[in-house]
């Protein structure tokens, strides 16, 4: 049986781990920023919504329903002009 330094076993995974996974930053954004461009731009913005009602917990179709309210309270269902 091998005895590795636990310091070197840790530096080994996180090095090991760096190299396989996809690093999060050009993935991640201020979203109000990115959707206020959008429009600005005249692009359109959809907001997904069609499960998010059927599984709140106040207006879903109990009891296949989530445990929280997924609905966004101040969601505009109109056209941005």
């Amino acid at each position: 049986m091998q005895v590795i330094e636990v310091s070197r076993l840790i530096r080994v995974t996180i090095s090991w781990v760096r190299s396989r996974v996809l690093p999060p930053a050009p993935y991640v954004t201020d979203t109000a920023v990115l959707l206020n461009q959008a429009i600005r731009n005249g692009q359109k913005v959809m907001f997904e919504g069609a499960q998010a009602t059927m599984l709140d917990i106040d207006h879903g179709t109990y009891p296949y329903v989530t445990s929280s309210n997924s609905i966004s309270p101040r969601m505009s269902v109109s056209e941005a002009r």
